[in-house]
């Protein structure tokens, strides 16, 4: 009989009722990966409403792995959380791999239905699990290990995501050999009452080598501002993502999240809203020109 790890241990308030898993890279985290994720647990469970947070080790959907250590992503996180809200980081995946690594054995990949019943095996039943995904994970998901089993154990709930933000494009992102007429009619009630942001680390690591060299100057650059000031700062600080020439400097531990201040992730939530309509208001601009001519 194979050894496995150790479940991490995880504490969830007594009042949640609903737990949203959101597992990824966040290689670096940004408002999307922090914003998002909050507005939708608040909006539609209220105080009875948690989201974890899993970070990746070692993805199968992304053969390449992670640019930044697993200390400095969960540093990185960490920070970017670091603000009012119902949430965690569990570090279950990353503790996995350390795991084997301490064995000097390979770690398996991190897919999402092992990460799921670890988490099942150590949670009140009382708590009902929701796994939050983006939309473009939608077209993939059959791909994924036991989909349908995913689904009875923590039904999706799906994160607008350009170019997929209508009920409809997710419709037809699905697989339609794989998917009964049923269940997609089950992926189209699976929405969540966010507003979509147009932030991927692919496209942020790539406007990092040459940025400003003050944290705070990020904030006017476009892109880059879907970064929070201090994820920027410990970016530079510890030169990842090719932001100057030479080698990254080792992980600073960040050790905890700040408490909660009343009021002040709503007034997050709406400021991050208003950027994302004046993004689609300026689209619907350019288009009705268009027409125009």
């Amino acid at each position: 009989m194979a050894i496995t790890a150790p479940i991490t241990p995880l504490t969830i308030p007594t009042k949640v009722r609903s737990v949203l898993i959101y597992g990824g890279s966040f290689d670096p985290p940004h408002f999307y990966h922090t914003v998002g994720p909050l507005s939708a647990v608040a909006r539609l469970f209220g105080p009875a409403g948690w989201i974890v947070y899993v970070p990746a080790a070692s993805s199968p959907h992304k053969p390449n792995g992670p640019r930044a250590s697993d200390a400095h992503r969960l540093a990185m996180l960490k920070l970017g959380l670091d603000l009012p809200g119902p949430r965690s980081i569990w570090t279950d995946e990353l503790d996995r791999a350390a795991w084997a690594r301490d064995r000097r054995t390979k770690s398996p990949p991190s897919f999402t239905i092992d990460t799921l019943r670890r988490l099942r095996a150590i949670l009140p039943k009382r708590i009902t699990l929701r796994l939050l995904i983006g939309s473009d994970q939608v077209a993939k998901f059959h791909t994924w290990k036991e989909p349908r089993e995913i689904i009875e154990l923590a039904e999706p709930l799906i994160m607008p995501r350009e170019p997929v933000v209508m009920v409809s494009s997710i419709y037809s992102a699905l697989d339609h050999d794989f998917w009964t007429r049923e269940e997609k009619a089950a992926w189209c009630g699976r929405v969540a009452p966010t507003s979509p942001l147009d932030a991927a680390s692919t496209d942020v690591r790539l406007l990092i080598p040459g940025a400003p060299k003050r944290a705070l100057a990020w904030e006017n650059r476009k892109g880059l501002n879907n970064i929070a000031t201090s994820v920027a700062q410990y970016i530079i600080d510890h030169n990842l993502y090719g932001f100057r020439p030479g080698k990254a400097k080792p992980a600073t531990p960040f050790a905890a999240m700040s408490g909660d201040a009343p009021g002040q992730m709503e007034r997050l939530i709406a400021s991050a809203e208003r950027v994302a309509m004046k993004g689609l208001m300026k689209e619907s601009g350019k288009t009705r020109k268009v027409t125009r001519r």
